[in-house]
């Protein structure tokens, strides 16, 4: 069975570059985020993308905010951006995050 969620991962010597799509929704979250531990060093700067998902909720959004703390504890580099339906576009902003994902 096909996951309902899609992490692509890219790395080369000084960046890594993971794009999330499909389901970012509750659900699916911990094997998101296990996938996400399991594929990135998380020494090394980190450009995230969340590509036009069918879904995604706060906890998705958590878990980015999460991410980016970490990075920017440890100081190491961390963009986050994304291209999203006019519906989910909506969902984040009313939750106050559109800033997060340079929207």
């Amino acid at each position: 069975m096909s996951k309902p969620f899609s992490i692509d991962i890219k790395q080369d010597n000084d960046l890594q570059k993971i794009t999330f799509s499909g389901q970012l929704i509750i659900n699916h979250i911990d094997a998101i985020k296990e996938e996400f531990i399991e594929s990135i060093n998380l020494t090394k700067p980190l450009s995230i993308s969340v590509n036009y998902p069918d879904g995604i909720d706060i906890t998705f959004i958590q878990l980015i905010v999460a991410i980016k703390k970490a990075y920017n504890k440890n100081g190491i580099h961390i963009n986050v951006e994304g291209k999203l339906h006019d519906e989910a576009l909506s969902l984040i902003a009313n939750a106050g995050f559109n800033n997060l994902l340079k929207l």
